[in-house]
């Protein structure tokens, strides 16, 4: 599922509010950016979830 321009605006101006060090944080890993989705940005986390998933085991499968 697609984000609405409203999701990608509210997620960039959140990401906006944090320090460098904290955004470096939430990029470091999947698992930092799918826990920062969760907490901070429930419906966006909800609408690519499965999207986040599929992609990040396609990626390990790449290096097994």
């Amino acid at each position: 599922m697609a984000l609405t321009d409203e999701q990608k605006e509210r997620l960039i101006k959140i990401l906006d509010q944090q320090t460098e060090a904290e955004n470096d944080a939430i990029l470091r890993s999947i698992d930092n950016f799918t826990h920062f989705l969760y907490y901070a940005c429930r419906d966006i986390f909800n609408a690519i979830h499965y999207i986040l998933q599929s992609t990040w085991s396609w990626i390990k499968s790449i290096f097994k």
